[in-house]
């Protein structure tokens, strides 16, 4: 029979699950001691190796000293952007930032430019300690933000965990940023976070196409490891052998920069700024609240979408679409894709019409795929399954590309 679990008191934590008592129970008999004893020579036996770990681990960091030199962030500044006005303010590089003055351990050489989202609390921490800026103001700085809750779109009614989740997975560009000549021209290099999200197209202010590569070298940028006081010039090395190679140096605040001429792109780009914490809420045009309820109709558009569609769209869009643009990989992000801001503000404003127009827009969209569809290889006219994004589309485009044979919800 079974012995209960012991009934003598044990001052230790006892360290197997309850449904293992039996086996416990075995061994001890086996060893010749009771339950007591067995379970007390274990959780000695954990102290021991727990100390042994412990006298592995590298002493404890000195806590930093108070910084004198702290720029403030500006309202929406990125965690990298802030990081590096304030290594040029103190005349260091990230390094001496990092180990000497904020004490923390981590060399940032192999992710600087994913380093806001790398921290630990311990980090954040240190970081708070060193510069006087509280733990909200250094959480505002980091990609994690647009992860939790944002009160503009509690506020509408919008963007529950499901939605929320697909945006953070499909639309976010942690790897580089975008950027807007003029901004980074008048705030002497200080980038912009909403810059890495892709429904980021647009500078409201300025009016202009966001930016994406070097106008001479061609390269993404806030993800070289340059110097921070490269933020106004491109640190990327074109064609770098071993040695490292030559830095581009092209001014970027001189980049040119495509007007947008539509001006419901703007309002839609004021409404996307809203609905991730940037800004207030919109005066004019109608709610774009819907996008952030069925994000994945962008994607849809992005599998469906043919020339035609774009035609009567902002010149710029419609000189992309005309190219091909949105063959090119516009959603994912993986090592060496780019999202091109131009076609995401094409894809964003397609959306806008099939939310505004409905079902007739919607048949329209749908003809316009059928005929695209028509010439391409019989495994590329076969229905999209959309099972996985179900909840996540128009349902008014949803319900007519099933009613003609475009998609489908299963697998």
């Amino acid at each position: 029979m079974a012995l209960s679990r012991p009934s003598v008191p044990i001052s230790v934590p006892i360290s197997f699950p309850a449904e293992d008592f039996a086996l416990v129970e075995r061994r001890a008999r086996a060893g010749g001691v009771s339950v007591e004893e067995y379970v007390r020579e274990l959780v000695v036996e954990e102290a021991r190796e727990e100390e042994r770990l412990a006298s592995k681990l590298p002493p404890p960091l000195p806590w930093p000293n108070r910084m004198t030199l702290v720029p403030e962030p500006l309202p929406g500044e990125s965690f990298m952007s802030w990081m590096d006005a304030l290594a040029r303010e103190n005349g260091c590089g990230r390094n001496v930032l990092l180990m000497e003055f904020w004490r923390t351990r981590r060399s940032p050489h192999s992710y600087t430019h994913r380093l806001g989202e790398a921290l630990s609390e311990d980090g954040i921490a240190r970081i708070t300690a060193a510069t006087g800026l509280s733990t909200a103001a250094v959480e505002a700085l980091r990609l994690n933000r647009y992860r939790s809750g944002i009160p503009a779109l509690e506020a509408e009614g919008a963007w529950s965990e499901r939605p929320r989740a697909f945006i953070m997975d499909t639309f976010s560009t942690e790897e580089y940023s975008r950027w807007c000549p003029q901004c980074i021209a008048e705030t002497g290099g200080r980038w912009f976070l909403r810059w890495k999200l892709a429904w980021s197209y647009a500078c409201v202010k300025h009016e202009v196409f966001l930016n994406i590569g070097c106008p001479a070298c061609g390269e993404v940028q806030d993800y070289h490891n340059g110097p921070p006081d490269l933020r106004l010039r491109c640190p990327a090395r074109p064609g770098a052998g071993r040695d490292g190679g030559k830095r581009c140096e092209q001014q970027l605040a001189e980049a040119p920069a495509r007007r947008v001429t539509d001006p419901r792109l703007i309002e839609l780009q004021r409404w996307i700024d809203y609905g991730f914490g940037e800004g207030e809420r919109p005066r004019l045009g109608r709610s774009a609240s819907a996008l952030f309820d069925y994000p994945a109709t962008l994607q849809l558009i992005q599998l469906l979408q043919t020339p035609p569609m774009f035609a009567q769209a902002d010149p710029a869009i419609a000189e992309a679409m005309a190219d091909g643009a949105l063959r090119r990989p516009t959603m994912y992000v993986y090592p060496g894709e780019v999202h091109d801001p131009v076609v995401m503000a094409g894809i964003i404003g397609l959306a806008d019409e099939l939310m505004t127009s409905r079902t007739g827009r919607a048949a329209w969209f749908a003809d316009l795929a059928q005929a695209g569809r028509k010439d391409a290889p019989a495994h590329d006219r076969e229905p999209l399954s959309l099972r996985w994004i179900a909840g996540l589309v128009f349902p008014w485009l949803l319900d007519t590309l099933k009613d003609r044979g475009l998609v489908t919800d299963s697998h």
